[in-house]
């Protein structure tokens, strides 16, 4: 992981039309790969109230430092790298100067991917068979936050579980006339976009509780597969969700109804600069198995099999291509 410094200001550093912040990296072989740059900004976390227990604690996060730019890599191949960072905003582009990087072989099985032998199962890079055993854990209970996480993810480990379900969901309080947004006590997973952030600007709070999580999962030896949509936040029958979801038109959105989704330009696009920011922040992961765009996506309303499958196509190799 490496810290930029020297980055031009921008006004959205999420908006890579308005700053795009890259790596350079060669590796030992010679071949080049580029790696995307993300905003970050460091928390410190803490109880406030110490005395509680389970999912009646209350997690506080108190920012750390000024938020900046980083890059995060894992290698597939170990010895000497060279990494250079560059930017590029308001038609300047800039770069640092080339940082000799050693990388030394890591413990552990690798990535896990599609079978070479059996494309039905699924191995690691070392060739190493991995069945998943586990369970859908997409959001903690009340305030508790990544104490939730802590306590349940050491609990699978110790029963041989190896695989979680993590969700990018949204802030789910029933009564509509509350902004959906931390520490109203209700459910939550680690959305990006948000009522309360606006389309196309990012929850550096729950990121960083996503970091905090891929961390334990490495720890604990468990896999987790990261989940962007659901299906309920494009349902216009529960009137606490598509009310309250960024890209409906009432709320400064590019979708009049749900299934615009599949077909807007510009929601396609911002869809595009989350799957990158999420790329950047935890692509590097050995412990991420897999990406998912939609849980339950055949549930929506309006529901267009030729929309659907285009739109997932489109993504997909959109998310190959980062």
């Amino acid at each position: 992981e490496m810290e930029l410094s020297g980055v031009p200001p921008a006004g959205n550093p999420f908006d890579p039309g308005e700053i795009r912040v890259d790596a350079s990296i060669t590796l030992p072989s010679g071949r080049q790969l580029r790696v995307p740059g993300f905003w970050n900004q460091e928390f410190r976390r803490s109880l406030a109230n110490p005395e509680a227990e389970g999912i009646a604690r209350i997690e506080r996060l108190t920012p750390e430092r000024a938020p900046g730019w980083r890059i995060r890599f894992s290698s597939p191949e170990h010895g000497r790298h060279r990494v250079v960072a560059e930017w590029t905003t308001g038609g300047r582009s800039g770069k640092s100067g080339a940082l000799d990087v050693l990388i030394s072989a890591a413990e552990g099985p690798g990535y896990v991917r599609r079978s070479r032998r059996n494309p039905w199962f699924l191995e690691h890079d070392s060739g190493r068979f991995f069945f998943p055993i586990g369970e859908n854990l997409c959001m903690y209970q009340q305030r508790e936050g990544t104490y939730y996480f802590d306590r349940l993810l050491e609990k699978m480990a110790a029963h041989g579980a190896n695989y979680v379900r993590l969700w990018q969901e949204y802030y789910v309080p029933q009564d509509p006339s509350i902004v959906a947004a931390p520490g109203d006590s209700s459910f939550a997973g680690f959305p990006l976009e948000t009522q309360a952030t606006g389309l196309g600007r990012y929850d550096l709070a729950s990121a960083w509780r996503l970091d905090h999580v891929a961390a334990q999962c490495r720890r604990q030896g468990i896999y987790f597969q990261l989940t962007f949509e659901m299906t309920v936040w494009w349902q216009t029958r529960m009137k606490h969700r598509w009310p309250r979801n960024p890209y409906n038109a009432a709320n400064g959105g590019p979708c009049r109804t749900p299934q615009e989704y599949f077909t807007s330009e510009r929601a396609r696009e911002l869809v595009k600069r989350r799957l990158r920011y999420s790329v950047a922040r935890w692509g590097w992961s050995p412990n991420l198995s897999a990406w998912e765009l939609w849980n339950e996506g055949d549930n929506n309303e309006g529901f267009d099999p030729a929309a659907n499958e285009a739109w997932h196509r489109e993504m997909a190799a959109y998310l190959k291509a980062v």
